[in-house]
């Protein structure tokens, strides 16, 4: 029992690692489109502080022109009718200049403590005339 919970800890820590040190944009939010979890890679993107970011939505930073279709997809998303999504979309920085990105979104399901909590895992790849490839993993 204790070499399991050794590895589970290892396994836990190296997520984290990744997680908060990823080039690329990674992002957690709530199905009501509220940040709560952002790497280094996002924030920076944006030029958000992490408690600046956790006050807003996706939708309040993501370009006017781009919200219909990302809310329509993440719909999707919710009510099942599809496993995950990709979508190129302007997000505004805090200084209100665009970003051009790749999106990638998947649902994830995940136990904590006592509460099940459904969240939208989102990885995010910055545009300057070259795509990137990513890999879209759920935790």
């Amino acid at each position: 029992m204790a070499i399991e919970n050794h590895a589970r800890q290892q396994n836990e820590q190296r997520r984290r690692t990744a997680f908060e040190n990823s080039a690329i944009g990674i992002t957690m939010a709530d199905f009501t489109g509220h940040f709560f979890a952002a790497n280094s890679g996002f924030l920076n993107m944006l030029g958000y502080t992490e408690s600046e970011l956790y006050q807003l939505t996706f939708a309040d930073v993501t370009y006017e022109q781009d919200r219909k279709a990302n809310q329509e997809l993440a719909g999707e998303l919710v009510e099942g009718k599809r496993q995950h999504f990709e979508i190129e979309k302007r997000y505004y920085r805090k200084d209100r200049t665009s970003l051009y990105t790749i999106h990638l979104i998947d649902p994830c399901v995940r136990t904590v403590a006592k509460e099940i909590g459904r969240k939208f895992v989102s990885i995010v790849v910055v545009l300057n005339g070259k795509h990137y490839l990513a890999f879209n993993f759920v935790q």
